[in-house]
């Protein structure tokens, strides 16, 4: 297995198998849908990327959508999904990165109703490696 792939592996086992259960946030306030633009700045002002966030609302579900658009080409897309009934619940979180401004693109996927995490990297010769750990349920 290549170096970054044998890191890839390693830090979702280590992560995952040491997970605990997460304490249960109550919902005190319902989530609405939203809408927002912004931009992100370097330490010296100058624009680095524009940013586009979402909340769409279907019943008791939540879909946040947080994408930066770098100047540079760039991408950073990360979608999460959670139930706001009760309580707080994670469904699914999509995140991706890539381009040049990252050293190493991303493209990461957590699905509680399977209870598995998986990692898409890209080896030296750009063929598509897939990891999956699953997290027996706590």
């Amino acid at each position: 297995m290549e170096r970054s792939n044998l890191f890839v592996a390693a830090f979702l086992a280590i992560t995952l198998s040491t997970a605990v259960p997460a304490e249960r946030i109550s919902v005190k306030h319902i989530q609405l849908p939203w809408h927002e633009f912004m931009v992100a700045h370097s330490e010296t002002g100058k624009i680095i990327a524009r940013v586009e966030f979402t909340e769409d609302v279907q019943g008791d579900e939540v879909t946040m959508l947080l994408t930066y658009n770098f100047v540079d080409g760039s991408i950073d897309d990360e979608t999460t999904t959670y139930r706001q009934e009760g309580t707080f619940r994670l469904v699914r979180n999509h995140h991706i990165q890539k381009g040049p401004f990252f050293v190493k693109p991303v493209d990461f996927t957590v699905e509680d109703a399977t209870g598995i995490a998986t990692s898409r990297t890209a080896d030296k010769n750009g063929e598509i490696q897939v990891e999956g750990e699953h997290q027996p349920a706590g």
